[in-house]
């Protein structure tokens, strides 16, 4: 599995879905987004701000290839 990346390090390409790490310590996918007002970047759906609310992230991992039949 991938390493945590700082989000002072490089932020994930903008769009693409990445399990995030808070401040708090929560985890939860989102994909980053940048607002038109202003040159802030946010992960949405929340709006969390990379810096300031969301401190790493990851990408997410590969499905798996085999789906059940039942």
């Amino acid at each position: 599995m991938s390493e945590w990346i700082s989000v002072e390090d490089r932020l994930p390409q903008e769009g693409v879905k990445v399990l995030t790490l808070d401040k708090w310590g929560h985890i939860r996918d989102r994909n980053l987004q940048k607002y038109w007002t202003g040159d802030k970047a946010y992960f949405r759906p929340d709006g969390m701000e990379p810096g300031r609310d969301i401190t790493h992230w990851m990408p997410l991992p590969e499905p798996p290839k085999e789906t059940h039949k039942k």
